[in-house]
């Protein structure tokens, strides 16, 4: 087992934050694309 130092829990705040972000914002983002492809197609 692994000491947790405060730069391993920086780390992986660095790396989770984009993740948490998306995954937070995905069905807004999925929204705006729908609204983008109909607006392309009509």
């Amino acid at each position: 087992m692994q000491n947790v130092t405060p730069a391993a829990i920086a780390a992986l705040g660095l790396e989770l934050a984009p993740a948490a972000l998306f995954g937070f914002a995905s069905e807004r983002i999925a929204r705006a694309t729908v609204d983008w492809l109909w607006g392309l197609w009509f």
